[in-house]
């Protein structure tokens, strides 16, 4: 779903939409063509995550954003950086990102005003703040993400597909 395809929406709401596509453009360029060796490889074992497990993360997050935002209830009850473990191949990587892509957007592009004004189930924000900083996450993330891919490229050597940011 492409952002332009929501109904009228409030600009805020609008930036995120856009927010979102944006960054799951640009995590899909930094993942596709990339092997198993470098979706898995970290700057520093044991101390950092690889490009695979932070895009999992993220996704994480993001699932339950759009859960938030469709009116589940149900507490975060993951443990922090639990997928940061987990390595999948680019195609199946690409795949999730573009099923969360669709959900988010059209969870954030419907959301209520009601809604957003409603307490998250940790009872100590409401969704708005929920969609706004967490958001603001997976953009650290992306951040994280493309730096990680840098290095990964200077140190294994392998050739990579061309990145380029957005796709």
């Amino acid at each position: 779903m492409e952002p332009e395809n929501l109904p009228s929406l409030h600009p805020v709401i609008a930036g995120l939409v856009n927010v979102v596509h944006e960054t799951h453009q640009d995590m899909i360029a930094l993942v596709r063509g990339v092997d198993l060796e470098g979706l898995k490889w970290m700057p520093i074992r044991e101390k950092t995550a690889h490009l695979s497990g932070i895009v999992l993360h993220v996704l994480d997050v993001e699932e339950y954003l759009a859960a938030l935002a469709e009116g589940s209830n149900e507490p975060w009850t993951r443990p922090l950086g639990a997928s940061n473990d987990l390595v999948m191949r680019d195609t199946d990587l690409v795949a999730r990102i573009e099923a969360t892509d669709i959900r988010l957007k059209k969870a954030i592009g419907f959301v209520t005003e009601e809604r957003l004004h409603a307490l998250c189930p940790d009872r100590e924000r409401t969704v708005a703040e929920a969609l706004i900083e967490d958001m603001a996450h997976s953009s650290q993330h992306l951040g994280q993400m493309q730096l990680t891919r840098q290095l990964m490229v200077k140190t294994i050597p392998m050739d990579f597909p061309p990145y380029e940011q957005w796709g």
